[in-house]
């Protein structure tokens, strides 16, 4: 097992220090993610890079790794989902300088205030995690699935008789 992440960091403050942070996220610490999953239990290994490009961005660059368990909306029976993605984000203060950032860069916007300049490790992993969950979740094929049968797919049923056929016969016949 991976050692636990900090649930707060400085992602500035990372980043001018060029900090790696590797670890593990219990899955069901997000519960956001978690209303979706059939089983909460599992964790997501993360890798977050911290530090700032030639053009003085302070950036994250990182890597998750996971299986979830979803559930299939053609059979309604469980089906795991490996998901193991990267990505980047640059670590802005507004707006303005969210429009400047590079291409493949998406802004993680860390304003100065009360809070301070700390995120939310888990939130920002979430977040990922939400963004790369399929919009309807189903087995990549038919036979993975438990209950569906070939014999029930629409393409396969018998045909039905047209409740417009009828009409057709009543404007041919005039």
């Amino acid at each position: 097992m991976l050692d636990a992440l900090p649930r707060q960091a400085d992602p500035r403050q990372l980043a001018e220090r060029g900090a790696r942070l590797t670890g593990a996220m219990a899955l069901a610490d997000m519960p956001r993610l978690g209303a979706m999953l059939l089983d909460r239990t599992g964790e997501v290994r993360v890798e977050l890079e911290f530090g700032t490009d030639a053009q003085g961005v302070r950036f994250i660059a990182g890597r998750v790794e996971t299986k979830l368990v979803l559930e299939c909306q053609r059979c309604l029976e469980p089906m795991e989902l490996p998901l193991g993605l990267d990505f980047r984000l640059g670590v802005v203060g507004g707006q303005q300088e969210a429009e400047r950032l590079p291409e493949g860069c998406e802004p993680l916007v860390v304003e100065d205030g009360a809070a301070g300049r700390r995120v939310s490790l888990a939130a920002l992993v979430e977040d990922e995690l939400l963004l790369a969950l399929p919009i309807v979740p189903r087995h990549e094929d038919t036979a993975s699935c438990t209950q569906y049968r070939a014999e029930d797919s629409p393409r396969t049923q018998e045909p039905r008789d047209n409740p417009f056929a009828a009409l057709a016969k009543l404007k041919h016949s005039s």
